[in-house]
C-alpha cells in the first residue's frame, strides 16, 4: 500500500475512506468507457474535454440504470 494511502486510512474514518474506492472505480470504468488519453495540448482545454467526458459518462449511465434505451 502506498503512502498516501496509509494517511487516508489512518486519519479518515473507514466510511469516509471507503467513498474513495467508489470514486476509483468510477474513474476506472469511464477510462475503459471512454478512453484514457486526452488529445488537448493546453491544460484548460484537456480540462474542458475530460468535463465533456464526465458528462457523456453520467449519461451513459443514466441511460444504463433507468433502461430508458
Amino acid at each position: 500500500m502506498g503512502g498516501y494511502r496509509k494517511k487516508l486510512r489512518k486519519y479518515f474514518t473507514n466510511k469516509m475512506y471507503h467513498r474513495r474506492s467508489k470514486v476509483e472505480t468510477v474513474n476506472f470504468v469511464e477510462k475503459t468507457k471512454m478512453g484514457e488519453e486526452l488529445t488537448g495540448k493546453k491544460w484548460w482545454m484537456k480540462k474542458k474535454e475530460q468535463r465533456l467526458k464526465d458528462i457523456a459518462y453520467n449519461i451513459y449511465r443514466y441511460i444504463r440504470v433507468s433502461g430508458k434505451w
